[in-house]
């Protein structure tokens, strides 16, 4: 136990951090997604651009959905049953 009367000095220590990642209050967010979209222009870029995905899926009258999630359930990476229910079949 650490007497009320000593306490180390961090002056001479070097700590390590790194930069804040700030989450958005409300956004656009897709598993293979880098990143939380804020515009949905940028999300749709994003989507035209992928790979894995049929070009039957990005016409833009294909059927969507979307879901309310939980921002805490993102930020904590605790996203496993929002992918599941996305990607029923990976």
């Amino acid at each position: 136990m650490i007497s009320g009367s000593y306490v180390p000095t961090l002056k001479e220590m070097y700590i390590a951090y790194s930069d804040s990642v700030v989450f958005l209050d409300t956004g656009i967010w897709h598993p293979l997604a880098p990143c939380m979209y804020d515009d949905v222009k940028v999300y749709l870029n994003f989507y035209d651009m992928r790979k894995d995905t049929n070009e039957k899926l990005k016409k833009r009258d294909a059927p969507d959905a979307g879901l309310i999630l939980q921002r805490s359930r993102i930020m904590t990476g605790d996203e496993s049953h929002y992918v599941e229910a996305i990607y029923p079949f990976n």
